[in-house]
């Protein structure tokens, strides 16, 4: 999603207040340039990280730019098929010894 990364690319505070958010649930948030893969339960953690920090956004953003990515960011990461087919191409990607590296920047 190119969305997400332009959101904690360019703004150092969101990508504080990501790991804070991270820190609070007990999950070490990686960034996307050093997401390795293969820990599943960390990255569900992960998951709900951003999605609480999206949340976050979209109700209190003060920049009409960053409230409104943030709500369609939600949005996209709230929707059941989004979240099963990201799950479901991981574990695929996994299970056949595939890097599943390029693919990370779409989940």
């Amino acid at each position: 999603m190119i969305l997400l990364w332009k959101t904690y690319h360019f703004s150092p505070k969101s990508q504080r207040e990501l790991h804070a958010v991270g820190q609070m649930l007990g999950v070490t948030i990686s960034n996307p340039s050093s997401v390795k893969g293969g820990d599943d339960e960390e990255e569900s953690g992960q998951y709900a990280a951003t999605l609480q920090h999206m949340s976050h956004l979209a109700a209190s953003s003060p920049c009409p730019d960053v409230k409104g990515r943030a709500k369609k960011i939600k949005f996209e990461m709230e929707r059941a098929d989004v979240c099963a087919f990201s799950h479901l191409w991981l574990m695929f990607s996994q299970n056949l010894g595939v890097s599943a590296e390029p693919y990370k920047q779409m989940i």
